[in-house]
């Protein structure tokens, strides 16, 4: 029973892993975050997080489209969430005296696959003003 309660507890301990980087970023250097992934920026450690990607019309790799298409994603900056854009705008906002940038979207689609979204990263920079 002991050795039950003990693998119970790591298997809990485990589960409460913060998808937090280890690494400070710096400001002005750009940085990429996986999915649902979380960091800390310049020595105020402004928190991070790639929350969600709430459009991807991107024109496919292998594909003829009318138009180039947009990402969209959702980014926790703090405590307050910004929208930004991969070809519409906004791309890039000011929040608090920082200047959050989104450079890229990763992967690109590609015709007919379906990207899950646990396999997105964002690349960003964050300025400060």
């Amino acid at each position: 029973m002991r050795r039950f309660k003990i693998i119970v507890l790591l298997i809990l301990l485990s589960a409460c892993r913060s998808p937090v980087t280890q690494n400070v970023q710096d400001y002005g250097e750009e940085f990429e975050l996986n999915f649902g992934e979380m960091t800390n920026v310049g020595p105020d450690k402004t928190l991070v997080e790639f929350l969600d990607v709430s459009e991807d019309s991107r024109c496919p790799i292998n594909g003829t489209c009318v138009w180039a298409g947009n990402g969209k994603v959702q980014i926790r900056i703090d405590d307050r969430e910004i929208n930004l854009n991969t070809y519409l705008e906004p791309r890039d906002t000011i929040i608090s005296n920082h200047l959050i940038k989104l450079i890229s979207l990763k992967p690109y689609p590609e015709h007919p696959e379906q990207i899950d979204k646990k396999d997105y990263r964002v690349r960003l920079q964050i300025r400060n003003q």
